[in-house]
């Protein structure tokens, strides 16, 4: 694709992660650790946090220094602020400098309400904490959990926190769309291959189990259209965050720009057939909750209920029976945690 040779120019051109510019390190990630537990979300009042930088999570000692924490494109980044006082915060941050030591932790606590759930894989979803400190460890139990790049300055290097977010959003679109056109794909080949045939219908009542798990793998026009879409849109975020950076490369610059201006008119055809599809499943209801309190309580659709138990479901390894044991308001907390479906 014409859209993943720009990213792949625009990456062969980034600065190095090292060097004398801050460091900047991801700070956790929705993968599984070392411990088989999972952090899902982290709570914050706005987009920045800071907390104490501490070493190897030693919170008898004095802290090392502070923790200036952010988040990109939904990813919580962390600069790490030594204050030079003791030997310790020295010796840590020339270790940071020199790239001997690039990895990080986090202390948390569970925000009340959100309390942890058991998950497939033998350890702990946290659906919300709380960020106590965060530590440069030499091993971190997150394996996102390390340097990514430097803090670029006005005249520095480095990727740039837009850039950075318009890549990832790339990404994950690119791989979005194409399991998207290959579960189509699939699908036409079975049904041109498939001989017909009708079961009576005493002989089609399936586990209602197995039925959701069938429909996971149904890929609608809809579905295609969404993911077209976002794709579409990760592109030219893309391209007009690489156009921010003011860059000198003109081969680059004209394929960036070609991007930009080249949204193609059946990209804002399939956005206006998702608006109509999206109003003509729209059930308005005419007793709606009279709160917000009382709207995360209020019963869901059986099939609505179904559709959010199954993205649960495959998003933090939940068992059948963990997904259904859920409340309605837990059932919609955890499914507004989980990305967007393509």
């Amino acid at each position: 694709m014409r859209t993943l040779s720009i990213r792949r120019k625009l990456l062969d051109g980034s600065a190095p992660t090292t060097g004398t510019l801050a460091p900047v390190f991801q700070i956790t990630s929705t993968k599984l650790d070392r411990h088989r537990d999972r952090i899902l979300g982290i709570k914050a009042e706005g987009a920045e946090l800071k907390k104490p930088l501490l070493w190897g999570h030693a919170s008898w000692e004095p802290a090392i220094g502070k923790a200036h924490c952010f988040q990109e494109g939904g990813v919580w980044l962390m600069e790490p602020r030594c204050d030079g006082i003791g030997a310790r915060s020295q010796e840590v941050e020339a270790k940071i400098k020199a790239d001997t030591l690039d990895a990080c932790s986090i202390g948390f606590i569970p925000v009340e309400g959100y309390d942890p759930v058991p998950n497939a894989e033998g350890g702990l979803d946290f659906p919300l904490v709380h960020l106590v400190e965060v530590s440069i460890v030499n091993v971190g139990a997150n394996e996102d959990a390390v340097r990514v790049r430097s803090m670029g300055g006005p005249t520095g290097g480095g990727e740039s926190p837009v850039m950075a977010a318009a890549l990832a959003s790339l990404a994950t679109s690119q791989a979005a769309l194409a399991t998207v056109i290959a579960k189509m794909v699939a699908k036409e080949d079975e049904e041109e291959e498939a001989a017909p045939t009708s079961a009576p219908a005493e002989e089609k009542d399936v586990d209602d189990e197995a039925e959701e798990e069938a429909a996971t793998e149904e890929m609608t026009p809809k579905a295609f259209a969404a993911a077209l879409v976002a794709h579409a849109e990760a592109g030219k975020a893309l391209a007009d965050a690489f156009l921010a950076t003011e860059a000198e490369d003109e081969e680059l610059i004209a394929l960036a720009e070609g991007l930009r201006d080249g949204l193609p008119t059946d990209i804002e055809a399939a956005k206006g057939w998702l608006a109509r599809a999206e109003e003509e499943e729209a059930e308005p209801t005419d007793d709606a909750p009279e709160s917000e309190e009382e709207a995360k309580d209020a019963p869901l659709p059986e099939e609505e209920a179904k559709a959010m138990r199954r993205l649960v479901r495959k998003t933090f390894g939940f068992t059948v029976a963990q997904a259904k044991a859920l409340t309605v308001r837990d059932l919609r907390t955890y499914a507004a945690l989980c990305p967007p479906a393509a």
